[in-house]
Order: C-alpha cells, then sequence, then structure tokens
C-alpha cells in the first residue's frame, strides 16, 4: 500500500521529525463510536490498521496487507526515555492512538510505557474529554474522530479485583497537532532499534523548531518577535487553565506533550477529571494539585526559551526572557480567573468590569482553595480501595456561596430560608464572618445585574448559576473510571456501536450541563435529575427539593 502518511494531504510536520514503521492492515475493525464532517468520517477506513501485538492472533489481520505509518518524536517533561509518540502512528490525515510499538519506544522501558497498545476505556476516555473539553472551554481539544476495537485483547494497568484483568484493543484517531514538547528534546531516549542514531533527537528538535515557527502569522525576525510569539502561546494556556479551573476541571497532567500550540488539551485518558471544591486535588502521582497545574509548563519553559535559543537565530537570547515568561503565565492565569469566577453568578459579563467588580473578583480569587490544606489523591497504590471525593475541601466554598446568592436573589417564596441554610450547612463556622463579607459583595453583584434586566434574562442568569455551581459527580474520575471499566467488561471483545454512543453521549450531556455555554436551554429538569443521582450527601435535601419542585412548574 505504500506511504499512508504522506500521501492525500499536506504533511502537518517536516519529514526529518518522523520515523517510519511498518502496520497491518485490520480484518474487521468495528467501529464503536464516530464524530465529525461527513467527508471526514469518510476517510475514517483509511485508518483500520494497526501493529500486532506479541499475543494477537494473525486472524485479526488481513493477509499480508501492509503500509507505512509514522511515528512522531517530542519531549519535554513526561516523556520519559521515550522518543515522542511511541503508541501512535500518523496515517493520512489522522494520528491512530493505541497502534501499537513504534520505532520511538525507548530501551529498557517498563510494559506499558513499551507495548504499544490501548484498551478501549482508554479510547473511549479520548471521545468523551475531547467532546467535552472543545464545548467548555475557549481553546477547545484536539479532536478525536473514532473509536474501533479489533476483537482482540491487551491488558490493563491498574486492575480491579471485580473487574477483568484484560480489556478490549482499541484505537482512537485522532487530529494531528503541534505540541510544546516538539520544540524540546527527549534527552533521556535511548534508542532500543539500530535505525535511529543517537543524534536523530537533536536534529528533529531543530527541525520542529524551525518548522514551527514557519506557522507563525507574521515572520520571526527579531528576539522581540519571538517572544510575542510565545507571549501568544501562553496567553492561550492562561485562558484555557483560568477557564478550566473556575469551572472545576482538572487535566491532571499539562506537560509539554499534553498541550497544542494552538491552546488545546489532548491526551485525556490519564487523569482528567471535574472536581467538587476548589480543593488540593491530585490525579496522578507526583502532579502538581488542582490550583496549581500550570506548574508544570512554568517548570519546562526554562527548557523550551533553551531549545529556540539554541536553534532559531531570532531567537538568541530568549533565554534570558524566561523569568518575563513565566510570570507572563502566572498573571495571565490570575486575572483572568477572576473574570472566570464571576462569570459562576449565571451572568455574562462587560468587556471592561466596573471597579466594584474588579475588585469582587480580586477577593474570590484570593479565597479560592481557602482552608484546603491536606490534599485529596485520586490515584492511590491500592486500585480496589474505595475513592470517595469530598463535598467539601475548603472553609469557604465559593460555589455554594453563587448558589445561595442566585436563590436569595432570583428565587421566591423561603429563598432567604434556603439560601441561609446553604451557608449554614457549606460554610466552616469560624469562617462565618469573613464568607458572611464575601456573600455580601457577591450578592451586591447580583442584584445591580438583576435590577437592569428582565425576568427571562434573570431566569435564565439563575439556571446558569445553579447549573454551573452544582457538582458534575457524573464526570468524577473517582466515579466515571470504575463505571466505564464494569462497561466495557459487559460490553465484551465486540461492543455495539448504538450502546456505546448512548453512554459516551449520556456523559457528554453531564459535562455539558454543568460545565457548558449559556446557550443551553432552560431544562430544571435534567438538573433535578443530575442533583439527584448524585452520591448520598453531595446534593443537600433542602436544595434537591427546591430544584425538583422548579423542574415541576416549568
Amino acid at each position: 500500500m505504500g506511504d499512508l502518511a504522506m500521501s492525500g494531504h499536506v504533511l502537518l510536520f517536516p519529514k526529518f521529525m518522523l520515523q517510519p514503521f511498518a502496520m497491518r492492515r485490520l480484518k474487521a475493525p468495528n467501529w464503536v463510536w464516530s464524530h465529525g464532517e461527513e467527508g471526514l468520517l469518510a476517510d475514517l477506513e483509511q485508518a483500520a490498521w494497526a501493529v500486532p501485538l506479541a499475543d494477537e492472533p494473525a486472524s485479526a489481520y488481513r493477509g499480508d496487507d501492509s503500509a507505512t505509518a509514522w511515528a512522531e518524536g517530542y519531549g519535554g517533561i513526561g516523556v520519559g526515555c521515550n522518543g515522542g509518540g511511541a503508541r501512535a502512528g500518523l496515517v493520512n490525515r489522522f494520528q491512530l492512538k493505541g497502534i501499537g510499538p513504534n520505532p520511538l519506544v525507548g530501551r529498557d522501558q517498563p510494559y506499558f510505557h513499551a507495548y504499544g497498545g490501548a484498551t478501549l476505556e482508554e479510547c473511549l476516555l479520548e471521545a468523551l474529554w475531547s467532546r467535552v473539553v472543545a464545548q467548555v472551554l475557549p481553546h477547545g481539544a484536539v479532536a478525536t474522530y473514532g473509536v474501533l476495537t479489533m476483537g482482540t485483547q491487551v491488558r490493563r494497568k491498574f486492575p480491579r479485583t471485580n473487574h477483568a484483568t484484560h480489556s478490549a484493543r482499541a484505537l482512537a484517531v485522532r487530529e494531528p497537532t503541534w505540541r510544546w514538547g516538539h520544540a524540546m528534546r527527549s534527552t533521556w531516549f535511548r534508542p532500543s532499534t539500530d535505525t535511529i542514531s543517537f543524534t536523530w533527537d537533536v536534529q528533529r528538535t531543530r527541525a520542529a523548531i524551525q518548522a514551527l515557527a514557519n506557522t507563525a502569522p507574521t515572520p520571526l525576525e527579531t528576539l522581540n518577535d519571538v517572544k510575542q510569539w510565545v507571549q501568544s502561546a501562553l496567553s492561550r494556556q492562561a485562558q484555557q487553565i483560568a477557564a478550566a479551573r473556575a469551572k472545576r476541571l482538572m487535566h491532571g497532567s499539562l506537560t509539554p506533550s499534553n498541550l497544542s500550540w494552538s491552546g488545546a488539551w489532548l491526551d485525556f485518558a490519564g487523569g482528567i477529571s471535574t472536581v467538587s471544591d476548589y480543593g488540593r486535588v491530585i490525579l496522578p502521582r507526583g502532579a502538581p494539585d488542582f490550583l496549581h497545574e500550570e506548574n508544570v509548563l512554568l517548570e519546562a519553559l526554562p527548557d523550551f526559551c533553551f531549545h529556540l535559543h539554541k536553534y532559531l537565530p531570532a531567537a538568541r537570547g530568549l533565554v534570558d526572557a524566561t523569568a518575563e515568561l513565566q510570570t507572563h503565565l502566572r498573571t495571565g492565569i490570575r486575572d483572568l480567573l477572576g473574570r472566570r469566577l464571576l462569570e459562576l453568578s449565571g451572568w455574562r459579563l462587560p468587556d471592561r468590569l466596573e471597579p466594584p467588580d474588579c475588585a469582587l473578583a480580586r477577593q474570590l480569587v484570593k479565597h479560592l482553595g481557602s482552608g484546603s490544606q491536606i490534599p485529596f489523591t485520586i490515584l492511590q497504590s491500592d486500585n480496589d480501595a474505595p475513592q470517595v471525593m469530598p463535598l467539601r475541601m475548603t472553609d469557604i466554598p465559593l460555589n455554594a456561596l453563587w448558589i445561595a446568592v442566585a436563590i436569595e436573589c432570583a428565587d421566591c417564596g423561603d429563598a432567604q430560608r434556603l439560601a441561609s441554610a446553604i451557608l449554614r450547612d457549606a460554610v466552616s463556622p469560624d469562617r462565618l464572618s469573613t464568607a458572611g463579607t464575601l456573600h455580601d459583595g457577591m450578592r451586591d453583584f447580583w442584584r445591580r445585574r438583576a435590577k437592569e434586566a428582565n425576568a427571562s434574562q434573570v431566569q435564565r442568569a439563575f439556571f446558569d448559576a445553579l447549573r454551573w455551581n452544582l457538582p458534575c459527580h457524573a464526570l468524577y474520575r473517582t466515579q466515571l473510571y470504575p463505571e466505564l471499566e464494569a462497561q466495557v467488561d459487559n460490553w465484551g471483545l465486540a461492543p455495539s456501536a448504538d450502546a456505546v454512543t448512548a453512554w459516551l453521549e449520556s456523559k457528554i450531556g453531564s459535562g455539558n450541563l454543568h460545565l457548558g455555554c449559556t446557550s443551553l436551554p432552560i431544562d430544571w429538569g435534567a438538573v433535578a435529575v443530575s442533583a439527584a443521582g448524585a452520591p448520598s450527601g453531595v446534593v443537600a435535601p433542602f436544595l434537591l427539593q427546591r430544584l425538583r419542585s422548579l423542574a415541576a412548574a416549568q
């Protein structure tokens, strides 16, 4: 079949960044999910290729029908001793995750960093979160277009005792993208094949940086041009991180290889999760907590600037601007976060905030994470240990305050009593005075906007405030992963597309309900059903009763 990665489209990456490897056509690919434009989906059949694993039956593949795929090299924190995407390959216009081991597997790597496959649950998480993140964050996600199963199985990395040790082997078909890691060395990469020289990673990094620079909207001719170009990319990440943090959405591993240069996020099979509160939640082992996810990118910036300085003539001296660029990211997140926390009120904000609103935004950022000291670690050494995410991790939970304010200002009847009950239930007794002052400012903010709005606008703000501030428990990692593994066990090696799609769409709907934009139709019934399905204690009974009454009256 020849060189599929080089035909049918304009190649995104220079060929020197890539390493060829052989793949074989699957005999009976089972497409369990797809999403995208009609013309693109028509091309998915071209993505039904994989590298046979050592214990796979030959019957899974179509005779000797083989072709060449291409592995893309990248580096930075997080790639370990591999030379880039060691289980992915470029085929035509797609990147196939779980295709099998490729030449970028490093020497003596542990099994799960080297075997090259992917479980069905990993691929479905890519599909689920790529859709949710695309809908709810300003720069979205790198797209996943389809998921197929092969009729074979692979080992699970952390099997639970009540679940199978193996899962259906699957392939996630994704959009190729420029990553921050493409412009960074994989310093510890030791090739496991003699076809790659020890100098290849140096040459690959140089080629990647020069090609990435050519994507800039204007030529990079001076150091100032380069600084502004990098600052723009950092601003996109600041916008993305601030929006996600306000929505209580944690990626879990914002390494350079998981960040697109466009601002989009990718690689969602690891630790991404909604969280219950603005606390110190830790997902992957050793990663920063929820309130400090940007620390990985901050730590990677000196390395990134060094390689641009070394391989891009216009970037000479960029290493001296590293601290300035780090400050640009920190301040960008801080300033944008205040505005995003104000938006949780349910009201659309003008481009320029009034001084009282700016002051309130600063107070919200100041109290974010207040009282959260002991981190909640989702990934424990014992995978069978029950994991229940705490409802409250801070002593002034901002989401509960916005719910109380919205009910107090927009509701009727016993709204004052209900709002007071929410505050008593949520706020630590020793912080009631501070929380009361903050609550007064939030209530003033809400009332000033309601005074200038019509009844329909008030109802819209009320609905958005409640859905955005109630917990999106269906997408807690602690709840989602065990549920998905049980579903995969039940589906077997040949799941139906209808069953998989129905499950995915229900979870995507939960994400859009609690994290999505203001265009969602007002549907109190959906909010009430979501709240009723929460684990015991997550939604107070008196609030659940009010949501049900709103649904009944709609």
